[in-house]
């Protein structure tokens, strides 16, 4: 049996989960299909996965499970309220109090001694110990590093092509990308856009690689042998990529001609004043440019029709048009209306066709990278584990994974995407074979990783499923099992009148045909606060001082009100946005003094490279493995560059403000470079006698793990040990991490941070004293009594995406040369 729950906002989905997974691990099936209490024991919870979406869903999802079993079994000190679960699992098993006590209390020992097999886990976690199991299948190393960061490996790959391209051997494959490039560059020399490709700084470099990464998909990943086969051929796919210029050049010069034509007919016949000025109009724009991207007037339209729609009425003593003249302007609207259809679609095509060029080679790269690092990227796992759950069936598998689960509990479905379903649906159509229960918990209203290629049809077409059909449940359609367990009554009042109202005029009512919930009594008679401000403006810079004012406002209000800082989420679509939120309210403080004190955390915040004390730690070892090499005499060293920077570090750590610090680091390095070799050289403030032990560290020291320990201990100052005392332990991990993949000098650390260690992020525990910003998908699963949303203004975007299409015939271009598909610019529904 499938359970099917669409659980909307605050209706208790990790209630339910919590719920299912224990009465899972407490009880059975028996013959008749119902719940007993399995007083025999056994290891239950060996047979459950539970699979969340996030890493901070899973622990809060495995806290709550061994909570409320504490609870149930009367193990949670201080903890004096009853489960809420325990009546419903005496009337499901019918058992007492006494004998449920007795099994939560066995069960939540079994689980606690055998916490390894407590399966609940992200599915790119699941997923992750299936490949590592099938690693040798799979073709990839057993002990490779999973790369998070597709676009990262993606821009190497393409720096390293252009650099090969540039200093590479000559050969036949490097010509042809050379001149590949070289056309490339020339067609958008004559589109008017930036060329040089090879120019980092320049959009097109990184439109490159965005491209790159954005058009391996699913559908690429499913497609991908067939797709290189295709285009690693040069001169089959060289020769389509001629075709498709050649048709557009020869269609619009063909139309140009007809209408051309027809207007010089129109003219020599004396019938200008016969035509209707929309079909004259519209010709000699067609006939002058060849192609009108904005189509066809309804007129011109209605003529290809019915050419006699294309004159005006006659007047007394005028002629009536010829069959010439009628025959000649068909033709040209008919050349009109074929051209419209068919350039529209080469364009599209030829909008990709050179970036298409590259792919076979970028793959090739791409997949060097993976067998020189032993990585593989997280969007190939899909794929493999596809190869390998395709050809195995699943007893076997779960043997070598070393567990068997008979039970499938999937949280947020609605972010799953079509092939992460097809590699776990296998696996629930072996349980439903043997009629164990599984659970899918979403709801399609609140998918929002579609650029994830999340599905929310999948959710929404579940039950008719083939696997499902007949032994499927479909809870939370109704607003009769749609109630709101957190929220207030007038906040779930607004959401119901608003978002009703929306759907309506937008045309949702299939998806979200349960936007409206219900209120529960415990917050019947709790109050709430909405307030909606309307702007005036046609652009964002029109109204931004005025709402970020009303925000600065609302937030006084609360913060005087009694709420803590920690109370308040700001929310936003983009980092830019919260970047602007930042700095206007860092500005307000120092304008007001009166105004209620708070910090703030966002997502930047908390990345390691943000934290001063690591900032001087990183600059230490860049000073320790800087040479004394100057590539000219009027040229400072490396090393006393290195002094600079972390000088620098140094006096910022100590709360000086980065001009402050930058000019006292400057000070410090001339007078250093002057009193060279004296004595009573001047140190910078805090650098003691202690210093000097760091300064052959790297001599000393056995690996960079202990190098990092000995700058802690004796170059950071006893203040900044205690206030970032997280930072300090997140980096000290991060090295040790890092050592562990086989790379312990430092050059190698210093370049693999100074690329994209210094965005690593750090779980802190809840400030109540700091106001989070944060975007929208950050805040996915988390909840505050107060939340702002400053721009909410929501436009469709304008902006064309690719995506993959069939190409089934083209005028002009032989079958034989067509790719299986291409990519083609569309707008994303």
């Amino acid at each position: 049996m499938i359970n099917i729950y669409k659980a909307s906002a605050g209706s208790g989905k990790t209630y339910t989960l919590a719920r299912e997974y224990i009465k899972l691990i407490l009880g059975y099936k028996d013959e008749e299909g119902r719940y007993r209490l399995n007083r025999r024991g056994g290891l239950a919870h060996r047979s459950v996965l539970a699979i969340t979406f996030t890493n901070k869903a899973t622990e809060e999802m495995k806290t709550r499970i061994i909570h409320e079993l504490a609870v149930i079994a009367g193990l949670e000190k201080g903890w004096t309220k009853e489960s809420p679960y325990a009546d419903e699992l005496c009337t499901t098993f019918g058992c007492s109090r006494g004998e449920l006590k007795t099994v939560a209390a066995r069960a939540l020992r079994d689980l606690l001694y055998d916490f390894n097999f407590f399966s609940v886990s992200t599915i790119d976690s699941f997923f992750q110990t299936i490949l590592r199991s099938f690693a040798r299948e799979a073709e990839v190393a057993g002990n490779y590093e999973l790369e998070l960061n597709d676009e990262a490996i993606i821009g190497m790959s393409v720096d390293k092509l252009l650099q090969d391209l540039n200093h590479g051997e000559n050969n036949k494959r490097t010509r042809y990308l050379i001149n590949w490039l070289s056309s490339y560059m020339t067609q958008l020399i004559e589109d008017g856009m930036p060329f040089n490709v090879f120019n980092r700084s320049l959009p097109i470099h990184r439109n490159l690689i965005q491209f790159i990464n954005k058009i391996t998909d699913d559908f690429y990943r499913e497609n991908e042998a067939r797709l290189l086969d295709y285009l690693s051929d040069e001169t089959k796919f060289n020769d389509f990529k001629n075709r498709v210029y050649s048709q557009l050049k020869s269609i619009k010069h063909q139309t140009a001609e007809a209408c051309t034509e027809a207007l010089d007919m129109i003219s020599t016949c004396g019938m200008s004043d016969m035509v209707k000025t929309h079909v004259t109009n519209g010709l000699r724009k067609w006939a002058s440019k060849g192609y009108v991207s904005d189509g066809y007037s309804q007129s011109m339209a209605n003529a290809m029709d019915d050419i006699t729609t294309a004159y005006k009425k006659p007047k007394k003593g005028q002629p009536a048009p010829s069959d010439e003249l009628n025959g000649i302007i068909a033709k040209a609207l008919d050349m009109v209306r074929f051209c419209d259809g068919q350039v529209g679609t080469l364009q599209l095509i030829a909008a990709n066709l050179y970036q298409l060029g590259l792919l076979s080679s970028l793959a090739e790269y791409i997949d060097k990278y993976r067998r020189e690092n032993s990585t593989i990227l997280l969007s190939d796992t899909n794929a493999l584990i596809s190869r390998i759950i395709g050809t195995e069936d699943a007893p076997f598998l779960y043997e070598r994974v070393g567990v068997w689960f008979r039970h499938y509990l999937i949280d947020e479905f609605q972010d799953t995407s079509f092939s992460q379903w097809s590699n776990i649906r296998p696996l629930i159509n072996e349980s439903l074979a043997y009629e164990y229960d599984n659970l899918v918990i979403g709801d399609e209203k609140q998918c929002i990783y579609r650029f994830r290629n999340s599905d929310p049809s999948l959710l929404h077409n579940l039950h008719t499923d083939s696997m499902a059909e007949g032994r499927c449940e479909v809870r939370g359609d109704s607003i009769s099992e749609n109630t709101n367990w957190r929220s207030s009554s007038d906040v779930i009042r607004f959401n119901n009148t608003f978002f009703s109202a929306l759907v309506r005029n937008l045309g949702y009512e299939e998806i979200y045909s349960n936007v409206a919930q219900q209120i529960s009594k415990k917050h019947a008679d709790h109050r709430g606060y909405v307030r909606v401000r309307m702007y005036d403006g046609d652009k964002k810079s029109d109204w931004l001082p005025e709402a970020l004012e009303n925000l600065t406002h609302e937030l006084r209000r609360q913060l005087e009100s009694g709420y803590r800082p920690g109370d308040i989420a700001i929310l936003v679509r983009k980092r830019d946005e919260g970047n602007i939120i930042i700095r206007h309210l860092e500005d307000t403080v120092k304008s007001d003094p009166q105004f209620p004190p708070f910090r703030i955390v966002s997502d930047a915040s908390l990345f390691l490279g943000n934290s001063p004390t690591v900032g001087l730690i990183v600059s230490r070892l860049k000073l320790i493995s800087a040479t004394d090499f100057a590539s000219g005499p009027r040229k400072k060293t490396k090393r006393e560059i290195a002094t600079l920077i972390n000088s620098f570090e140094n006096e910022k750590s100590r709360g000086a403000s980065s001009s402050e610090s930058l000019l006292k680091a400057i000070a410090i390095l001339e007078s250093g470079s002057k009193d060279a070799g004296h004595e009573d050289a001047p140190v910078a403030d805090g650098q003691d006698s202690r210093t000097s032990s760091v300064s052959s560290a790297s001599e000393t020291s056995v690996d960079l793990i202990s190098l990092v320990e000995e700058i802690v201990s004796t170059y950071i100052p006893e203040a900044n040990l205690k206030e970032e005392n997280l930072y300090i332990n997140a980096f000290q991990d991060l090295v040790t991490e890092f050592v562990g993949r086989g790379h312990g000098d430092i050059r190698s650390f210093l370049s693999w941070w100074d690329e994209k260690g210094y965005a690593t992020p750090v779980a802190g525990a809840q400030d109540d004293s700091a106001l989070n910003i944060l975007t929208i998908h950050k805040s996915k699963g988390l909840e505050y009594p107060c939340v702002h949303i400053p721009f909410a203004e929501m436009t469709e975007s304008n902006r064309p995406e690719p995506a993959w299409f069939e190409l089934k015939s083209i005028p002009g271009i032989p079958d034989e040369l067509l790719p299986l598909c291409f990519l083609l610019n569309c707008h994303q529904p």
